[in-house]
């Protein structure tokens, strides 16, 4: 590394820290949905958030105007007279003949049907967008079905099936057309593009309006959207413009931050980070002072897949999305029961922790479980009972970096992982004996799907 690349990196860490301060004296990466962990989830989350502000009918109390603007951020032409009238639904069902799905967000108005399907990590399904659209076209009306995601994707060819990727987007409901014409109109939108803008415009409105809690509410949330959008800083962002200041000082920092930014990218560069990540939380689960578990590369054949090294976790990071066939690579430690193994990975675009029945016949009790989040998973290739750590492993985010590269954070997770699986553990159920008494029957719990005594 050059002297240049050094003392601009020197530069770009302390102006992270002065504004590390300032979040700290005013609170603002206080976030609930980090809080509760409920990040990445489409459904109890954001299409529910999003459906709550394009309802005419929700608790916000301003009609249609939140919708308004949304049809304007995704260039959705229609007569502003109906949109107060318009009818919100999230996780709209429908089954008919040969054509069954659920859909993220459907906006009903006068002769025309708007369908968001909403996708952060979940992969495409089979003819998922055709059956939609097949849901849509039964209606005598024009629709529109807005493909919604982190980066503004197409659909896969899969999901897609017998419709192709319209090539007259908007033109669906000209008058001048027949219905029985009219292509498929289908749009990818962004969160990053179109979500983040429509919620600062609605942000706007509402301190126009003095709706100041509303404001709050609406850009609390928006905070969200930027963290897992990967926009947490932006044009208009002291930091960002601090950095930016930075950079374009000399030419020799322009450069010297392309060099930078490159090699952070890197697949290669990742996946080293990540093992090193794995061998300290390794040492640093070894070095608990229970000591009550023991790094193992002694594990059942059915396991060795799911065990990591630097090249494997190199073709972790180069893969794109789930269609790619992304592999879910860890650790493994004996436990003192021998009954389980603690097992730590990058799985799909998640990093999770837990315990592997090497009899997979083996349960664990359900109260312990819930007490840590922690459930059931069934896998195609692996089932076992584990907690998804992070949600957004994949995307190198703010928060993810800081956790595998800060020592204290790598520590106390490592303290966390010894104490929940060291409970867990402590009440496990293994195979029940049979007995020559009558014994009650068991019934299936439904909220881990394991068997347990009435």
């Amino acid at each position: 590394m050059s002297s240049n690349e050094q003392e601009l990196l020197q530069r770009i860490s302390r102006i992270h820290e002065r504004h590390e301060f300032l979040d700290e004296m005013t609170g603002r990466r206080f976030n609930i949905y980090s809080i509760a962990r409920s990040e990445r989830m489409e459904e109890q989350t954001h299409s529910r958030m999003i459906a709550e502000l394009l309802s005419p009918k929700g608790l916000h109390g301003q009609r249609g105007a939140f919708l308004n603007l949304f049809l304007q951020q995704t260039g959705v032409a229609l007569d502003s007279s109906v949109i107060d009238k318009a009818v919100v639904k999230s996780e709209k069902r429908f089954r008919e003949e040969n054509n069954k799905g659920r859909v993220d967000i459907v906006v009903e108005m006068r002769n025309f049907l708007l369908l968001i399907e909403n996708k952060i990590d979940a992969g495409d399904q089979d003819r998922q967008v055709e059956r939609y659209w097949g849901y849509a076209a039964k209606f005598s009306k024009c629709a529109v079905l807005l493909y919604l995601t982190l980066d503004g994707r197409q659909p896969t060819k899969e999901s897609l099936g017998a419709i192709a990727t319209p090539e007259n987007a908007g033109d669906c409901c000209s008058e001048a057309r027949p219905e029985k014409d009219r292509a498929p109109d289908v749009r990818p939108i962004s969160y990053a593009r179109d979500i983040i803008p429509w919620l600062e415009s609605c942000v706007l409105y509402c301190i126009q309006n003095n709706l100041i809690q509303l404001a709050f509410g609406i850009d609390h949330y928006a905070m969200l959207v930027r963290k897992i959008a990967g926009k947490e800083m932006n044009e208009n962002d002291d930091e960002f413009q601090d950095i930016a200041k930075a950079l374009m000082s000399t030419s020799e920092n322009a450069l010297s931050a392309l060099k930078i930014s490159q090699v952070f990218s890197d697949a290669h560069f990742r996946g080293r980070l990540l093992n090193r990540f794995m061998a300290d939380l390794r040492q640093a689960i070894e070095n608990n002072v229970d000591h009550r578990f023991s790094y193992t590369e002694e594990v059942p054949e059915r396991l060795k897949p799911f065990q990591s090294n630097e090249q494997n976790l190199i073709r972790w990071c180069q893969r794109g999305n789930k269609s790619d066939g992304w592999e879910s690579k860890g650790i493994f430690f004996a436990t003192p029961g021998g009954n389980y193994l603690l097992h730590i990975q990058f799985a799909t675009t998640a990093f999770h922790y837990g315990l592997v029945p090497v009899d997979r016949d083996l349960g664990l009790d359900s109260g312990s479980l819930a007490t840590y989040r922690w459930a059931k998973r069934a896998w195609s290739k692996l089932v076992w009972f584990s907690k998804e750590e992070v949600g957004y492993a994949s995307d190198f985010e703010q928060d993810f970096l800081r956790l595998i590269t800060d020592t204290s954070q790598i520590e106390e997770l490592a303290e966390r992982i010894v104490s929940e699986a060291s409970d867990i553990c402590s009440r496990e159920i293994v195979d029940i004996p049979p007995s020559p008494l009558p014994t009650p029957p068991i019934t299936p719990n439904p909220a881990d799907g394991q068997a347990e005594m009435p």
